[in-house]
């Protein structure tokens, strides 16, 4: 460092500014380009480890998943990365495989590779256990995404507008009964079972978990009872069911409403009447920025709870969606 600074002409203050991401306002632009040339020409490397032990931060930021071959993790996870990016964060991956006896595995693991915060999202819940005590007691950095949560930080796709407009709008095609398929996540079920309320529709609702056999069952009770409206929580089960009716019940032609997190070719089928769009770039970038906030404030503050509104799309409005050939 010290040779950096001399063939610069800067204090060597100025040259681990440069390299700890903090040279915004305090080093010229020029002079960071000429620490960051001559340094490759010596040979510099900054040693991170070092400088962990100086400022207390690895500026680096855990986050867990279920999977990234599912294509909305995949795309949260890159916008994630890109927004850690941006405020000179690296991003440290791991990955539950929707398995319960990972969960704490992968938070033990990033915890002890000390991260400077970490945010949890599979899609299961999280157990009890020390390293949540210790977690919580510490008021370590924890934002847990679609979670339910009083002990930790949480944000979640909130759609109670959308649910409504959604069940209004299905109740004006002539619709007095919706059935609903929901997984456990917040900001879903309580807002269908609302909206029926408000609007007088009945509202029966089964309830969704990970995993092809529950998927498969849900679908075959559906083709089963031929429910006239459908308001389903995940991709993954509209796919499988649309395919399904067009196999084997071609003469069956319910009212399809979907929570739409990319956009696929499902969007053109005619039985698909409305999309409850999830705001993936601002569900991912927010909540990465919390996780980042959180660890740049001691103590944490105090606990937030952050919902990301979905709104309700309908079919006549779909030439807003652009169609992605998967």
């Amino acid at each position: 460092m010290i040779d950096v600074a001399r063939a610069a002409g800067c204090s060597p203050m100025a040259v681990s500014r440069v390299f700890a991401g903090k040279a915004a306002g305090e080093v010229g632009e020029e002079l960071g380009a000429r620490i960051r040339a001559l340094a490759a020409e010596l040979g510099y490397r900054s040693n991170i480890a070092a400088r962990a032990l100086r400022s207390g931060s690895t500026r680096t930021v855990g986050m867990v998943l279920g999977e990234i071959a599912n294509g909305y993790y995949a795309a949260f996870a890159e916008l994630a990365l890109l927004e850690a990016m941006r405020h000179n964060y690296q991003l440290l991956l791991s990955l539950t495989i929707w398995k319960q006896e990972e969960e704490l595995h992968c938070l033990e693991n990033l915890y002890a590779r000390q991260a400077d915060g970490i945010l949890y999202y599979p899609n299961l819940e999280l157990q009890t256990g020390p390293l949540l005590d210790q977690l919580e007691k510490s008021r370590f950095p924890l934002l847990l995404a679609d979670q339910h949560s009083t002990r930790f930080n949480t944000i979640f796709n909130d759609a109670s507008e959308g649910m409504r407009e959604a069940v209004r709008s299905l109740k004006a095609a002539g619709h007095g009964a919706v059935f609903g398929v929901m997984d456990s996540r917040p900001g879903w079920r309580e807002p269908l079972l609302e909206a029926g309320r408000e609007e007088g529709v009945a509202i029966a609702m089964t309830n969704l978990r990970p995993g092809p056999e529950n998927r498969r069952a849900i679908i075959a009770g559906i083709l089963a009872e031929r429910p006239g409206a459908i308001i389903l929580r995940a991709r993954l089960t509209t796919e499988a069911l649309l395919r399904e009716i067009a196999a084997h019940a071609p003469d069956y032609h319910p009212a399809i409403v979907a929570d739409h997190e990319l956009s696929t070719p499902v969007s053109g089928n005619p039985l698909l009447r409305g999309v409850l769009r999830v705001d993936t770039k601002t569900f991912a970038e927010t909540a990465m920025r919390r996780v980042i906030e959180l660890a740049e404030s001691p103590g944490g503050g105090e606990i937030c709870r952050l919902a990301v509104p979905v709104r309700y799309l309908p079919r006549a409005r779909f030439g807003e969606i652009e169609i992605k050939e998967e």
